[in-house]
This record gives structure tokens, C-alpha cells and sequence, in this order.
């Protein structure tokens, strides 16, 4: 073994030997403060600092760290209470009263002015003619057919009975937003199931972004679940058949 390998191997094993008696003795420096003073660091911005001021620096960037991560959390709650308020009011519209029109509108009002939606559309799956009216602002797509003329994938993606988010093939957007399929980057498709005597699935809600990133898989989905069981329960009156059971 050369001289300069062992002088190598010497230096680890001193360090790991240091190392492992400084973690077992954390009192050492109490002892010994002369030692902080003493033993300087290099520093990113050049020259040396002792450990102690190092040590504060540490922590001061520690204690940004938290406030940073304290302020996003301020703002995720912040942000909730808003949509949570956003919720309430369409709740009590939509629970006014009125006919299958009043609710469409209520949702579309909603879904364009308090979401921030770029296109919504709304499919209720029935065997039997109904008519929905068109809602007034031209933006939110309503339409009925059996859910046995609905494609493959598109059952399967509503058979869970929960929100589905993200990026959609686009024979699935033209299926869902027809003509305006080509400027929707990312969807939240939200399956219309009624809770009581069984799960039965009413049909879908599809919201759609012109932004690739603003729904996407890792996102949370519980107010998207309010709205759909709001949206399901108050349709659920106008729909003149029962909707199709959700597969087992």
C-alpha cells in the first residue's frame, strides 16, 4: 500500500472515528465552546466561518424553510374556505327551486364565473326520451342517451363512482366536448352517482381546462365529489326512469 493510500485510509477512518464519538457524546462542545469559535467552515459565498455562525445559518435558513411552508398552507386554507363558499351558494341556488332549466343554469353560472371552468358538459344517461334544456349561456353542453352508446372506456372511467382528473385521449374529449375538444388540455370527469338502495350512475360531469396542468391525478378531489353528489341528487328528481345501477 503506497504512503499516500494510507495517509487516505487513515484520514477516513479518523473521521469516521470523530463522527462517531461527537454523535455519541453531543455534550462535547458544552465542554469545549472555545472549540465553536475556533473551527471555521467554508462558505458559499468565499473565506471561512466559524461553526457556530454556521450553525446559525443553518437554522435561519431552517426557520425560512417553515415560514415558506406555512404560508402555502395558510394559502391552501385560504383557498379551500373560498371554494367551500363557492359550494354553499350553488348549493342554495340550485335548491331555490325551480325546474330542470333553473338548475342548469345555476350550474353553468357557477361552474364559468366561481371555478374558473374553460368548458363543462353534462351527459345523463337514459333509456327514455327526456328533453334537458339547452342552459342559457351556451357553455355548459347537455345531453341524454343510454349509457350503452357511451364508449368503452368512458364507462369504465365513471364505473369507480369517483372524480377522475387529467389528461384525456382525444377520442375521449371529442366524446365529451365535441367540437370543442381540440382546446381542452386537462379534464376532472366527475360520474353522477345517486346513494340510497345501491350506487346507480345518473351519468357525468366533465369539466374542462384550456391548461394541461390544471387537473391532474395527484390532485385532491373531495369538493369535486360534493359537487357531484349535489349535481346528482337534484337531477336525480328529473330523470323519469332509474338510472342504470354502477357495474359491481
Amino acid at each position: 500500500m503506497s504512503t499516500q493510500t494510507e495517509k487516505t485510509g487513515a484520514q477516513a477512518i479518523g473521521a469516521a472515528a470523530v463522527e462517531h464519538y461527537l454523535r455519541s457524546h453531543p455534550e462535547f462542545f458544552l465542554e469545549h465552546e472555545d472549540l465553536l469559535r475556533e473551527i471555521t467552515v467554508p462558505h458559499a459565498a468565499g473565506g471561512a466561518i466559524s461553526l457556530v455562525e454556521r450553525q446559525v445559518a443553518a437554522l435561519r435558513e431552517q426557520n425560512r424553510r417553515y415560514r415558506r411552508q406555512l404560508q402555502e398552507l395558510v394559502e391552501i386554507a385560504r383557498s379551500n374556505d373560498e371554494l367551500l363558499g363557492r359550494l354553499q351558494q350553488l348549493t342554495l341556488r340550485i335548491m331555490d327551486g325551480g325546474g330542470v332549466a333553473h338548475t342548469l343554469a345555476a350550474l353553468e353560472g357557477s361552474l364559468q364565473a366561481d371555478f374558473g371552468a374553460d368548458a363543462a358538459s353534462l351527459q345523463v344517461f337514459c333509456a327514455n326520451e327526456l328533453a334537458l334544456p339547452a342552459a342559457p349561456g351556451g357553455f355548459l353542453h347537455a345531453s341524454v342517451r343510454p349509457r350503452t352508446e357511451a364508449s368503452e372506456e368512458l364507462r369504465r372511467l365513471l364505473a369507480g363512482g369517483k372524480p377522475v382528473c387529467g389528461r384525456f385521449r382525444d377520442e375521449r374529449l371529442a366524446e365529451l366536448f365535441g367540437e370543442r375538444a381540440a382546446a381542452i388540455g386537462s379534464v376532472a370527469l366527475l360520474p353522477l352517482v345517486v346513494r340510497g338502495n345501491g350506487a346507480r350512475l345518473l351519468g357525468a360531469l366533465a369539466i374542462g381546462s384550456h391548461s394541461a396542468d390544471r387537473f391532474n391525478s395527484e390532485m385532491g378531489t373531495t369538493y369535486l365529489r360534493y359537487l357531484a353528489e349535489l349535481i346528482a341528487h337534484r337531477l336525480a328528481s328529473f330523470v323519469p326512469v332509474p338510472a342504470p345501477a354502477l357495474p359491481a
